[in-house]
């Protein structure tokens, strides 16, 4: 937080007053939060942040979020635009912030679809990848539910790791990243709670989706797909009050549809629907809290 003019100038003052002064800054500047959480490095070669509350091993099993970046990025900038790790201890959960291998141009990258983003089809295993952070994870704490969120190529790799099956997948959480164009490609896969987050003015992976080639599947048209995958009653669709999580507007722009009528073993299915918004919405500030709260509580009405 920067100072206030008036404090800069009253620190340009003899040394005799300095202490005084730097007694009114630590008045005036809030205390951070400390964040009580214990970090490790796992995967080898490829390593990926594990990041656990203090006490972690008096808390029995813990539920793991796999936190996956855009095609471009990288763990620490993905996390601080999300912010997950300012609720591992605050809500009981295992961190993993793993990096997408480098293609020949240095671009970070997940072989999730034939869309996106594997362009110079290195053929990288990343759901064999993911899973073997899990594993990893397995030696420091029992593992609980696992969930999958990402941010563009970050969310088309969670939709992968959902087709495919991935062992102890609960539920997903993508922004900006869908699946495959060809629903048949996920079609022997198991039912998990879905939450698809969207803009609506995305001109990167456009909400509408393609129809063309190798592209990828609509907010509207995935969603419904794994609606349909858990049984549930596609005309019993709730609309939820909207909510606010694109500082870009002003109050509650994003509409909320739940499919959670008829779905089997609790499943929730669920789009939030970001009017207007980019694909990078300017995300408020409880944006990790909302979505933490969604996995952990309101993606199976059953849940352990």
């Amino acid at each position: 937080m920067p100072l206030a003019p008036r404090s800069i100038l009253a620190c340009i003052l003899p040394a005799f007053l300095l202490a005084a002064c730097s007694k009114s800054m630590e008045e005036e500047l809030p205390t951070e939060p400390e964040i009580q959480q214990t970090v490790y490095t796992i995967g080898g070669d490829r390593p990926a942040t594990l990041k656990l509350p203090m006490g972690y091993d008096s808390m029995g099993s813990l539920p793991v979020v796999i936190s996956l970046h855009g095609y471009s990025g990288n763990p620490a900038g993905h996390d601080a635009y999300w912010g997950l790790s300012e609720r591992v201890a605050a809500d009981n959960f295992a961190l993993i912030l793993p990096a997408g291998t480098r293609d020949p141009s240095g671009v970070r990258f997940w072989n999730a679809t034939d869309f996106c983003c594997d362009f110079f089809e290195s053929g990288v295993d990343d759901v064999a990848y993911l899973s073997s952070l899990i594993e990893e994870a397995g030696e420091y704490i029992p593992v609980d539910r696992i969930f999958s969120v990402g941010h563009s190529n970050g969310g088309f790799m969670s939709y992968r790791l959902a087709c495919e099956g991935f062992p102890g997948l609960t539920a997903i959480a993508p922004l900006a990243g869908t699946s495959f164009l060809d629903p048949t490609r996920c079609e022997e896969a198991p039912p998990v709670s879905v939450l698809h987050i969207h803009g609506t003015d995305d001109d990167v992976i456009l909400y509408a989706g393609t129809t063309d080639g190798t592209g990828y599947a609509g907010a509207e048209d995935v969603v419904e797909r794994w609606a349909e995958r858990a049984g549930c009653d596609l005309s019993s669709a709730e609309e939820l009050s909207p909510i606010n999580i694109d500082n870009i507007h002003d109050g509650a722009e994003t509409d909320r549809i739940r499919y959670r009528e008829g779905c089997q073993d609790g499943i929730t299915v669920e789009l939030w629907r970001i009017n207007e918004g980019s694909h990078g919405p300017w995300l408020t500030s409880d944006y990790a809290e909302r979505l933490i709260d969604w996995l952990l509580h309101e993606s199976r009405t059953a849940a352990s």
